[in-house]
């Protein structure tokens, strides 16, 4: 019984005493984009690369950065982060279309994965983006 009576009254001692240690918060932060969107005015990654670090669903102007219908136009892109993010680019400003025209028929292209060489002639969009808009795709 006498043992019990110790165990018990130095139990009662350490509860009183302990306190708990300061806990470091682990929050992150938020991300400042979404999604990153790099391009190129020549073939296969050449001249002045521009990267774009953007929310998605957000529509941006790149006629400053890549006249379109001149040799500094878009060429040649990558987007990322690879199978979260696709991107469409648009052949008219502020992602639009021409009314009547939202069918994919020269307004807009969709780009998934992470290289498009816009120069190739089966995809023939060297020079003409205009603006572009990225999402999430899972």
């Amino acid at each position: 019984m006498k043992l019990f009576t110790i165990i018990v009254a130095t139990a009662a001692g350490f509860s009183s005493t302990v306190t708990a240690a300061p806990v470091e918060s682990t929050t992150r932060s938020a991300a400042a984009y979404d999604a990153w969107f790099e391009g190129w005015p020549g073939r296969s990654f050449t001249g002045s690369k521009k990267r774009y670090e953007v929310q998605w669903d957000t529509c941006h102007d790149i006629r400053a950065d890549f006249p379109p219908g001149t040799s500094e136009g878009l060429s040649t892109m990558q987007i990322g982060d690879q199978g979260v993010t696709e991107c469409t680019i648009y052949n008219n400003p502020n992602c639009t279309v021409r009314p009547g025209e939202d069918r994919d028929w020269g307004d807009r292209l969709q780009c998934s994965g992470v290289y498009s060489d816009l120069d190739d002639p089966e995809i023939g969009w060297a020079n003409k983006a205009q603006s572009f808009k990225c999402y999430r795709v899972r």
